[in-house]
C-alpha cells in the first residue's frame, strides 16, 4: 500500500509540474501573441476597423475574405480611384486572413459589426475558387474560428457551423488553450526560423498544379449553403446589402449557380471577376494569389465595379420571397 501511495504521489507531482509548465507557456503565448506582428495579432485591430468605418459619413462597405482578398485589394489605390471617379463617399475597409473560411467571415461580421451596432451598409463576400458551400477545406485551421468567437458562440459553432465530432473537439480545445489555437502559427514560426527560404518553398507548392482526383464510383452529394444563407439572413436582418465577388484565379474555374440563386433571393448583387481584362497569368504569384502588379489591375477593376454594385442595389427591387 505504501508503494501505491508513493507512486500516486509521484504521478501527482509529475502532473503538477506539467500543468505549471503548460500554464507558463499558455500565459507567454497570450502575451507574445498580442505583440506579434502577424495575422493573429491583426485580429485585435478588427474592432477598431469597425469603429472607424462607423464614423465615416457616406456609404460604408466592408470586404470579407481570405488571403486572396488580402493580396488582391490594394486599399490605398482603391481609395484614390474612388476619390478620382467621384465616389469618395464610398468608404471601404478590409478584414481578411490567410486560410480563413466562410465561418470566420460570418462570425467576424456578427461579432465585430452586428453585436457592436456597427453594421456597414454593404458586405462584400470575396469568394475563392473553392466556393462558399458548407464544409471546411482540407487542412483547415480551427484556431482561426476559436480566436474569432467567444463562449456564447460555442453552441452555434458546434451544432451549425462545424457539426463534425473531430473538428468540434479541436475547436473546444482551441477555445480553452491559446497554445492549441495558435499551433499552426507557432509551427510555421519555428520552421521559418530553422528552414531558410521557407516562404519561397510554400509559394512553389501553391504554384504546383493540383493533380486530378480519381473519379469516384458515386457522385458526391450536392453542396449545401446553410452557413452562407445564415450570413445573408443576418445581413438582411440588419439592413445591410450583400455583394458576392468571385475572385480571379490563374486558371478558369466553374461557379455553382445555386450560390447566385440564393444571393438573388436575398436581394444581393454578384460581381464575376474570374476573368478580368488585362489580368494575365504573370499577375499571379501562384495558382490563386495575385502579386502586387496583379493587385493593381484587380483593384482598378473593382474600383469601377463596387460603385456600380452600390448603385444597382439602390435601384433594384427586392424579389418576393
Amino acid at each position: 500500500m505504501n508503494s501505491s501511495i508513493s507512486n500516486f504521489r509521484t504521478e501527482l507531482k509529475v502532473l503538477l509540474v506539467v500543468a505549471i509548465v503548460l500554464g507558463i507557456l499558455e500565459i507567454s503565448e497570450r502575451i507574445m501573441n498580442a505583440r506579434r506582428p502577424n495575422e493573429q495579432a491583426l485580429m485585435h485591430d478588427f474592432p477598431a476597423v469597425a469603429d472607424h468605418l462607423a464614423t465615416e459619413r457616406g456609404t460604408s462597405m466592408i470586404l470579407l475574405g481570405n488571403s486572396l482578398t488580402w493580396n488582391g485589394y490594394d486599399m490605398p489605390l482603391l481609395k484614390s480611384q474612388l476619390d478620382a471617379s467621384g465616389h469618395g463617399d464610398l468608404h471601404v475597409e478590409k478584414i481578411a486572413q490567410t486560410g480563413s473560411a466562410p465561418a470566420e467571415w460570418y462570425h467576424n461580421f456578427k461579432g465585430i459589426f452586428v453585436r457592436r451596432g456597427k453594421t456597414p451598409k454593404f458586405i462584400v463576400i470575396n469568394m475563392s475558387p473553392s466556393g462558399i458551400a458548407d464544409g471546411l477545406p482540407a487542412g483547415y485551421r480551427v484556431g482561426w474560428l476559436a480566436n474569432e468567437t467567444d463562449w456564447r458562440d460555442v453552441p452555434e459553432v458546434l451544432f451549425k457551423d462545424v457539426a463534425n465530432v473531430e473538428v468540434d473537439g479541436q475547436y473546444l480545445q482551441a477555445r480553452v488553450l491559446k497554445l492549441y489555437a495558435d499551433r499552426w502559427d507557432i509551427r510555421v514560426g519555428l520552421l521559418h526560423w530553422f528552414v531558410p527560404n521557407l516562404w519561397t518553398g510554400m509559394k512553389w507548392v501553391n504554384s504546383t498544379p493540383v493533380p486530378e482526383r480519381p473519379k469516384l464510383a458515386a457522385p458526391p452529394p450536392p453542396p449545401t449553403y446553410s452557413l452562407y444563407t445564415r450570413m445573408l439572413d443576418l445581413a438582411e436582418a440588419n439592413h445591410a446589402q450583400v455583394i458576392l465577388v468571385a475572385m480571379p484565379a490563374r486558371e478558369p474555374y466553374p461557379l455553382d449557380e445555386q450560390a447566385i440563386v440564393i444571393l438573388c433571393h436575398h436581394g444581393g448583387t454578384f460581381i464575376d471577376s474570374r476573368i478580368i481584362p488585362d489580368l494575365t497569368a504573370a499577375d499571379f504569384e501562384d495558382g490563386w494569389h495575385l502579386n502586387p502588379a496583379g493587385a493593381k489591375v484587380f483593384t482598378m477593376y473593382m474600383a469601377t465595379q463596387l460603385p456600380a454594385a452600390v448603385r444597382q442595389s439602390f435601384v433594384m427591387s427586392r424579389p418576393i420571397k
